[in-house]
This record gives structure tokens, sequence and C-alpha cells, in this order.
């Protein structure tokens, strides 16, 4: 038997079109399910400026779009946590992976996570029976959930809890598209930044 996602927030009156695959998307919903079921068509000419004039316009959603930095990293802390990991671990053929770095992306977001998923880098890869769930927050758990389903295939984030602003807050949504671009097309796509992706086309 199928699935069915019901559309809770508003439906754009005109809709953001993926040319490539002649797609139409008019809700949230539909972003997030085009993006966990399309990975490996996602790139920068979807996530980019037009994304989030789009969602902020017709999808009256300002706040998310407004708040992308222009970088793939949440502040500088996040970019010194990842790049010192990074250095302590060194690169392992292997197990340096385009999704071991997402899963790094993810885990190295904030303070808390980082303290509460360290030990899961290890020398052959990632070991998240070393990760500390206990009393970890909602926000944290969806970052662990999301890098668990990359590294592993296993059941991540679904695209409700995905579309839920209540349970998937702004930052862990942004979070997650990007570490799905860094899975998808390795540390270059972090190299991304918001002048380079203006281009409407």
């Amino acid at each position: 038997m199928g699935s069915l996602i019901l559309c809770h927030k508003k439906r754009a009156k005109r809709p953001f079109e993926i040319s490539r695959v002649h797609m139409r998307i008019y809700t949230i919903e539909e972003l997030c399910y085009y993006i966990c079921n399309n990975l490996y068509l996602i790139d920068y000419t979807i996530v980019n400026e037009r994304l989030c004039r789009w969602v902020g316009d017709e999808l009256e959603l300002p706040k998310l779009a407004e708040e992308y930095p222009g970088t793939f990293f949440l502040d500088d802390r996040h970019r010194s946590r990842m790049e010192f990991l990074n250095t302590q671990l060194g690169y392992v053929p292997g197990r340096n992976t385009p999704a071991y770095y997402a899963a790094m992306y993810l885990l190295t977001s904030n303070e808390i996570i980082y303290w509460r998923m360290a030990n899961c880098f290890c020398h052959s890869g990632l070991n998240f029976r070393y990760a500390i769930l206990r009393g970890i927050t909602t926000y944290n758990y969806a970052l662990y959930r999301a890098a668990l389903a990359l590294t592993t295939g296993r059941q991540g984030v679904t695209v409700s809890e995905l579309d839920d602003t209540e349970l998937i807050g702004d930052d862990v949504f942004r979070l997650i598209i990007n570490a799905m671009l860094i899975a998808r097309y390795g540390m270059t796509a972090m190299k991304l930044t918001k002048e380079a992706n203006t281009n409407d086309g």
C-alpha cells in the first residue's frame, strides 16, 4: 500500500520549477519530499538564491529564506570544530567518503552535539554505539538521525518530520539539506556561497 502525505502549509500561487526534470513544486511538503527522494539530483541549480526567494515570497516563510547565511556553516565555530576534527582524524582511504564528511558536518554543527558524538569518529569510520543519546534535545537528535541515515542507510528524518517546524527548526532543516549536498557532491559542495548561486536560470 502507498503512503499519503498531507500538505498543511501554504500552497504557492507560482510554483518553483525544476526545469531539468519538468517538476513544479507548490508546497514546502512537496519540496521536502522531492529533496528526500531525489538526493542524487540536488545541486546548486536547485539549492540557491532563487529557491530562497521562492520559499520567502511564495510560501510566506521569510524567516527560513532570510536566515541563509551564504555559507554552509552555521557560524565560524561550526567551521572550526569540523576543521579541527578533520585534522585530528586525518585522511583514511575508504573512510573519508562524502557521506562521512556529511555526518561530520552535522555532528560538529554545535558544541553539544559535537561533545555527544565525538567518540563516534573512529579510524575505521563512524561507530554510533558510542553516541551519548541520554537527555539529547530534539534539535540534536534530528541531526544525529540524519547523520545515521546518511552513513548507514537506516531510517533517518522523515519527510513529515522535516516539514514540522515545531520539531525540526529552520537551522536543522538547512543543516540536513546541506549535509545531503555534501553526501552527494563531496566537500566541493561546501564551496557554494550565496554570491555564487544568484543565477536564476
